[in-house]
């Protein structure tokens, strides 16, 4: 087999991440030897470039998303959900209040559009939505926080 991973590059530079899909990958920081960090199959991690440390990422199943097109969200709370859509689909999906976060999604989304997700959103906690060309704003009752 061998080694597959991807290296994605923060907003001018601050940041950059590594992603290992296959394989192990080890990290070292080029001026100090001693830093480094390993990092497995379905790992990642972020080297700070203005503190020069590592940061192991936990394992994110949607950390792929733009190469796999499939979100996976296991009891996450729809606050976590929305970020990470907002952040793959670059669109503004926000909550009318704050406790519509606490909500608990479970559901695999493999290649569907943003429309489709926030039907699925929708109909899952009996939401209602308004659209316009800014963002996609959910509306309804607050879920208990379990």
């Amino acid at each position: 087999t061998g080694t597959s991973f991807y290296v994605k590059s923060g907003t001018q530079g601050h940041n950059v991440e590594v992603i290992v899909e296959i394989g192990n990958v080890k990290l070292t920081d080029i001026n100090n030897p001693l830093s480094q960090i390993t990092l497995s199959a379905g790992e990642n991690a972020v080297y700070q470039t203005e503190n020069k440390i590592f940061d192991k990422v936990n394992k994110d199943v949607n950390s792929l998303f733009w190469k796999t097109k499939t979100l996976v969200f296991t009891k996450m709370p729809l606050k976590e959900v929305v970020e990470i859509i907002n952040q793959c689909y670059d669109v503004n999906i926000v909550l009318s209040n704050k406790n519509l976060g606490n909500c608990k999604l479970t559901a695999t989304f493999k290649d569907q559009g943003i429309k489709d997700i926030v039907e699925v959103i929708k109909a899952t906690f009996d939401l209602n939505v308004k659209e316009d060309d800014t963002q996609i704003k959910f509306y309804g009752e607050a879920c208990e926080s379990i």
